[in-house]
Formats: C-alpha cells, structure tokens, sequence
C-alpha cells in the first residue's frame, strides 16, 4: 500500500510538472523526459499490483480506491493542459459543429464555400482542410453531442477522458467476473499514454476501447453475441476489432448476421447522394505515413510513389494475417488472437501515430505482453518531429529515434516467442485467461 501510494505521489508530481510546461509540442526534449519518468513510477506501482492474488478486507478496497483516485487525478492534470502534440480534437468539433448544423460531414471540405458559415475563431487549428472527414458514423453522433453541448477542446477531451474512465470501470468488472484482483486494472488506469491522448489530446479512440472492454466484459461472462456485438460498435470507431470478429461467428449460427447490418445501420445514413461515407479514408490508406520502421523496410530505398507503397502494403499486410492464422489455428480465445494480429499489424503498419497503441492495452490487463506494454511507452517518441513541424512546418523522422522507439519492442516480441516456444504456452489450456501469451 505504501510503495503503491508512493508510486502515485511521484506520478502526480510529475504530471503537475507537465502542466506547467506551456507546450508539451514546442517543449518536447522536457515533455518526454517526464513522460519517461511517469512511466518508470507506473512500472514500479504496475509491479506492486501485479504481485496481489488477492484482496483481503478492507486493504483490497483501499489499494483499489487509491488506484481510481490516482486515475482521477492524473486525467484531471491532463485535461488542464492544451492539446499542443496533436491537434486532432479541433476537426472533432468541427465534425461535431457541422453534423449537428444538419450537414452530412462526409460531403464537404472544412474548406468549401457551402460551410464557410460555420467558421470561427478555431477554423485555422482545424486540420487537412481540403480533406473530408475521415471519422466514421458512430463518432460524428459522439462529436455532433458532444458539439451541441459545448463545442470546445475542453468539453470533448472532458467526454474522452469520461469514456476512458468507463473503460477502466469495465474492466474492473470484468476482473472480478473473472475472479482476478480487481487493483490489476491499474495497468491501465495508470499507463501514461493512455493518460496523455485521451485525457490530454482528447483522441477519440477512448470510444473505440469502451467498446473493446465491453467485449472482454462479455467475454468473461461467456456471452459470444454481446461480444460479438461490442467488437462491432469498436470497430465503428477504427476498424482494428474486426479481425477478432470471426472468432465468435461459430457460437452464433445464424445470429452474426447481425453484425454487418449494424455496420450498415450506422453507414447507409450517410451514403445517400453521391457521397462515400468512409470520407477521406482513401487519400489516408493510399500515400499517408508516419513514424514507420518495419515497413520503411518492406517499402525499401528510392521514391515512394503510390505504386510502391501499394507494393509494399500488400506485403506487409502478410504478417499480421500469419500472426491471425497461427494464433487462431492454436485455437487461442479471441482476445490473445487480437492482440497478436493488431500488435503485428501495428509494427508493420506506414502509420502509427501514438495513440494508436492505446487499442493493445485493455487487453493487456488480461494478457501480460511485455512487448506491446514496453511499446505504450517507447511510442512517445514518435512526437519528436513535433517541435521543428511546428517551427517550419516541416515533418522531419529521425531514423536514431524511431530505432530506439521500435528496437525495444521488436526484440520483446521475438523473446517473447522464443519463450513461448520453450515453456510450451501454446499447448496449455488456452481457454484461461492467464497464459495465453
């Protein structure tokens, strides 16, 4: 209790530090050191935890009230901070303001005329605005809500962090269904990145892993279409849960039908006249990239032109199927299927931006996987063009830093199977929980 509590005090500290740096962006060399610091006081509180089989009395509920208090509080720094690493939270409220004006937010450009009546103060934060939106239906309903109550960076990243609180709380849940220590929810109520893009940034991807959790909910509870049911509402909001979907159809019989007319529920709306509801995801899938290392390999050297990037996606679009096929074909419960499959498609994917590695971590409460948790906190370091983009304009990778972001986690994920390998996991009772990694 005493180590734990201290853990949490360091932490605090060192976000009420952050807080006061006025530009986690400009100020990067310093934002990542506390980052660094924060997640070296969370390994220390996660090891403590990670200890507890169980909770005795009324010290189980102490060390389970101090871990949601420490949640709290973090995300309450986070949120008094401006979102200076990215500044995606602007084209929510924008995406907000224009559905909830009545205008289909996949027909129009930030930038065309017909929407020049919505602009304002906030029009020159707004990001890609020759692009239409790229965020699907079940997030233009959250952003035109959460818009219609008050349109603002700290309203949306106030509703951000509530979801991840309630993904905190499902696991919890899920947890005690389970019959594990209720504290081990630390490892991700705590995790600093979880903490930063969510309560910080105000990404959305919190609605995604508040459906994810309710899948591992549902799970847990031996409840296939409820499961089946939450993956599809996660993947309304970023389409990673879907390779676990499969896994469930062979409970169901008929009844996974119901899954792609969810979907369609959701995207029809938005289709009517001419316009493509999946917006700009095209121009993102085709020629974007961001903090890539594996695929910087696949693609090779010379130009990249959309020809051979297409090349390169086809291959690398291999390993994450082999990691679905052997994990699958070891009969392994979906959850350890999805992580293997996301945490590989991740490492060879021409973009990943930070916050993307948020989709391993409600697992990982679960499912100990070094690598992907070493990865939550390495990944910081894909902001360190940040500062010069801002200064020039300019997004200038350094191949130094991306190697000391990736090289941790590439080498954890061959240990890891080395291990497996030795000790045999794959040939356990897979339907545990504990184990399957």
């Amino acid at each position: 209790m005493k180590r734990l509590a201290a853990a949490g005090a360091v932490s605090l500290a060192l976000y009420l530090v952050a807080l006061a740096q006025p530009s986690w962006g400009r100020e990067f060399t310093r934002f990542a050191s506390l980052h660094g610091a924060v997640f070296v006081a969370y390994t220390a509180a996660l090891a403590v935890v990670a200890r507890r089989r169980e909770e005795p009395g009324s010290d189980g509920f102490r060390v389970l009230l101090l871990v949601w208090a420490g949640a709290v509080l973090f995300r309450i720094c986070a949120l008094a901070a401006e979102p200076t690493l990215s500044d995606d939270v602007y084209r929510y409220i924008w995406d907000g303001r224009v559905f909830a004006s009545g205008v289909n937010p996949y027909r129009f450009a930030p930038e065309a005329v017909e929407l020049a009546h919505l602009r304002d103060a906030r029009w020159p934060l707004i990001n890609n605005p020759g692009l239409p939106t790229i965020y699907p239906p079940l997030l233009q309903l959250v952003f035109a809500g959460i818009a219609a109550v008050s349109p603002t960076a700290v309203a949306f990243k106030g509703a951000m962090a509530g979801f991840d609180l309630g993904t905190g709380w499902v696991l919890l849940r899920a947890l005690r269904e389970r019959g594990l220590p209720g504290v081990w929810v630390l490892a991700y109520l705590w995790n600093p990145l979880v903490v930063m893009e969510f309560a910080g940034q105000g990404h959305a991807d919190a609605v995604g892993l508040f459906f994810l959790a309710a899948a591992l909910y549902s799970w847990t509870r031996d409840r296939p279409f409820a499961a089946g049911l939450a993956l599809t509402l996660s993947a309304l909001v970023k389409f990673l849960p879907l390779v676990a979907l499969p896994l469930v159809f062979r409970r169901l019989t008929w009844r996974w039908l119901a899954f792609p007319l969810v979907l369609a529920a959701f995207y029809l709306p938005f289709a009517g006249g001419g316009v493509d509801p999946l917006g700009s995801l095209g121009v993102y899938a085709a020629v974007w990239r961001a903090n890539d290392f594996v695929f910087a390999w696949i693609h090779g050297g010379g130009a990249a032109t959309e020809a051979t990037l297409a090349e390169a996606k086809r291959v690398a679009l291999w390993f994450p199927a082999a990691a679905w096929g052997l994990a699958a074909g070891l009969r392994r419960p979906w959850p350890s299927v999805y992580s293997w499959t996301v945490g590989i498609a991740l490492l060879v994917s021409p973009i990943v931006h930070p916050w993307y590695v948020t989709w391993l971590l409600p697992a990982l409460v679960f499912l100990p996987h070094p690598a992907w948790w070493l990865w939550s906190g390495t990944v910081i370091l894909a902001y360190q063009p940040l500062p010069g983009f801002l200064e020039t304009g300019t997004w200038t990778e350094s191949a130094v830093v991306k190697g000391l972001e990736y090289w941790p986690v590439v080498l954890a994920v061959a240990l890891q199977l080395v291990l497996e390998r030795r000790v045999g996991i794959a040939r356990r009772n897979t339907g545990r929980l504990l184990g399957v990694f």
